[in-house]
């Protein structure tokens, strides 16, 4: 399915392209009266980044003049064609690069890069096939045993945003069953020729109580088709009421002779800033998603997303969301990348209303910009490095939940394994587990 301008929205009806809001007109010629956050100064984005922006967000079978002369300006300033292969990489998003590149650079690349992408698309496209394949027979086998299956994200969304299942690069499948099914799903599973590697060990009761209240999936392995599982019954820092709600903003989609249920765009939308919020957005694949969703045509009103990430308390991750996608296809250049689409002015008006969401971007737009070695350095410092920026995500989501998660975590129940009747072991021995973890096996490497 291929972006394209945003309807407009009958009670609001002004809307905004990502050049510059500080000076574009919006279409009806009227002068934009939003002033969104600028770019941070201390933020360079190199020629090889900005052609990866602009190459990633670019939906196949686009022939908008304007998106080949906005790709062939940065094609002539790229320094280092190897550097820009590694972000292609870092961002997880040969697909969709080599494909603006085939269709918008031609002859404005080396060969020799040329063919390098062509390798990762391929291999690219090979894996997300083969997921694909093995989504529509794991769909087919949830439904003869009846169980209701929602998958999230992965082929599914390559297809919804594509139309191809191998445009988007995936790593796991994420399906996502009743809480009351899981037991049942996660025997199907087995029987599919899967094994749970998280939890990797027999819990006791009490452990997997605790699993059950703080965890929100399960991941399963195919050693034969190196097909790598996520059993979800609930989303991360979302409460039951909001989960039980998403199941109501599904749609079936009859796609090779199955039919996949899958979440209506604005329900879609949602969990896609959700998760990149959840992560800093530190893949671009996860905030291109987000912006084709933004910029495509609609067909309810903008206020019913917002009511939507009102009680989902999903607000700042949307502003946020949004704000990013201003930032990295639009202002570090007078000439934008999204301009076969456009925002609408009701989330211009929720970044202004929502203060930390210019912070919130730069802290997700540092982590964007790491290279590997500094990401993988980031993440291991773990869940207390992120306990601030998570709870500034979220207005009503209470401290002790995420504590819960601090002071105990279900990773480290491999590590100390005890009865139930001294299960409270674990709290004063977490402190000395995590020392052990991340310190003493640093010593010894």
């Amino acid at each position: 399915m291929n972006p394209s301008a945003t309807t407009r929205d009958a009670k609001r009806p002004s809307l905004a392209t990502l050049s510059d809001f500080s000076r574009s007109p919006l279409r009806s010629g009227q002068a934009l009266t939003h002033s969104l956050p600028p770019l941070p100064a201390r933020f360079r984005f190199t020629p090889e980044f900005q052609l990866l922006a602009a190459c990633s967000v670019i939906a196949p079978g686009s022939t908008d003049q304007s998106h080949t002369e906005a790709i062939l300006s940065r094609c002539a300033k790229v320094v280092d064609w190897n550097a820009f292969l590694l972000l292609v990489d870092r961002h997880s998003v040969p697909g969709p690069v080599y494909s603006a590149l085939c269709r918008h650079g031609v002859g404005h690349w080396p060969d020799g890069i040329r063919e390098k992408l062509k390798r990762k698309k391929i291999q690219s496209c090979g894996r997300a096939l083969v997921y694909a394949a093995e989504l529509v027979r794991l769909i087919q086998a949830f439904a003869a045993e009846g169980i209701e299956v929602l998958s999230l994200k992965g082929a599914a969304l390559s297809v919804h945003l594509f139309g191809d299942p191998g445009m988007r690069h995936v790593r796991d499948l994420d399906l996502m069953v009743q809480p009351e099914d899981l037991t049942h799903s996660d025997q199907l599973l087995n029987a599919s020729g899967y094994q749970c590697i998280f939890p990797d060990f027999a819990p006791t009761q009490k452990m997997e109580n605790r699993i059950l209240l703080q965890d929100h999936h399960r991941t399963y392995w195919h050693d034969g088709l190196q097909v790598m599982v996520e059993l979800h019954w609930r989303i991360e820092h979302w409460t039951s009421e909001n989960v039980a709600e998403l199941w109501q903003h599904c749609h079936g989609t009859d796609w090779m002779g199955t039919t996949i249920r899958q979440l209506d765009d604005d329900a879609l939308l949602l969990l896609l800033c959700s998760h990149g919020a959840g992560h800093k957005w530190s893949h671009l694949k996860w905030l291109s998603d987000v912006a084709l969703l933004m910029t495509q045509e609609r067909s309810a009103s903008w206020d019913a997303l917002l009511e939507m990430a009102s009680r989902f308390d999903l607000l700042r991750a949307l502003a946020q969301a949004t704000l990013l996608v201003h930032w990295l296809y639009g202002t570090w250049s007078r000439t934008p990348v999204l301009t076969l689409s456009c925002l609408a002015e009701p989330l211009c008006e929720l970044i202004e209303q929502e203060r930390t969401s210019s912070d919130l971007a730069s802290q997700a737009l540092r982590v964007m910009l790491m290279d590997n070695r500094n990401l993988l350095a980031s993440e291991s410092l773990g869940q207390l490095k992120y306990l601030r920026y998570t709870l500034r995500l979220r207005t009503r989501m209470p401290v002790a939940v995420y504590m819960r998660q601090v002071l105990i975590s279900s990773s480290y129940f491999k590590d100390f394994s005890a009865p139930d009747w001294l299960f409270w072991l674990h709290y004063p021995l977490r402190p000395l587990i995590w020392i052990k973890r991340h310190y003493i096996h640093s010593w010894s490497r």
